[in-house]
């Protein structure tokens, strides 16, 4: 189980860097409880999905890639 959750939310991860909204992400993964989504993704990364994108857009943005 622990297995298979690590590759959702890597795979979460890829999904949120790419643009996606943290429900269509959840949707994607095989999560039908967005609110256990969060919950899940941040007790394996420790921080919200929501939060996890924004930080992504910042280094790319600092990184003069947007």
């Amino acid at each position: 189980k622990n297995y298979v959750t690590n590759i959702r939310i890597q795979r979460a991860r890829e999904l949120l860097c790419e643009g996606y909204s943290v429900m269509e992400v959840s949707e994607k993964i095989g999560y039908t409880n967005v609110s256990y989504f969060i919950k899940t993704f941040k007790n394996i990364t420790g921080c919200t999905p929501a939060n996890y994108k924004r930080l992504v857009i910042q280094d790319k943005d600092a990184e003069g890639l947007l």
